[in-house]
């Protein structure tokens, strides 16, 4: 009888050891999970601050105007826009592709190395 009762306290010992080791296990997650987020919070928190900061430049009237000079090529009265003509730099680019762009034959030769 002694004996029966020594191995149901232990049993029970065992038992509730395990339930420990087993809540100690599932709060150290929780706290990785935890710091997981809180580090989530504050990249979040740092792209909010940029964003209004952006959004603050953006309704400033002195970028709306300046932006609209440089898209929309606009000017103050008694300004005049000077448009500066560039050389033909697409010609260029296309005349060197077309050098080294290869026939359809060759490129398949290259391909299976004949």
């Amino acid at each position: 009888m002694k004996q029966i009762i020594y191995i149901i306290i232990i049993v029970f010992l065992l038992f509730v050891t395990g339930n420990f080791i087993n809540s100690i296990y599932h709060l150290w997650n929780k706290k990785d999970l935890l710091s997981h987020f809180e580090k989530q919070l504050d990249r979040e928190e740092a792209e909010n601050k940029r964003l209004k900061a952006e959004l603050s430049r953006i309704n400033n009237p002195q970028f709306i105007e300046a932006e609209a000079r440089d898209k929309l090529l606009l000017v103050k009265p008694g300004e005049r826009n000077v448009i500066i003509p560039q050389e033909n730099s697409n010609e260029d680019t296309n005349k060197k592709q077309l050098s080294t762009q290869k026939t359809i034959w060759i490129q398949w030769k290259e391909l299976f190395r004949f």
